[in-house]
């Protein structure tokens, strides 16, 4: 299992086609998460199926 998040980033992205912009957002959460050291930072669409769901879970 993933370790627990401390925040997360969510963003609508595009039903049509919700994979490019969920890994955009995986991208923009490592980069913020890299000026915010001990701290775990998600992101999920609210397009792909089942991304923020799973990502609810994981918060701390």
């Amino acid at each position: 299992m993933s370790e627990p998040l401390d925040a997360l980033i969510v963003a609508h992205g595009q039903p049509s086609d919700p994979a490019p912009a969920e890994a955009a957002l995986a991208t923009l959460a490592a980069r913020v998460q890299a000026h915010m050291p001990g701290r775990a930072l998600g992101a999920a669409t609210l397009a792909a199926p089942g991304a923020l769901a799973a990502a609810l879970a994981r918060l701390a």
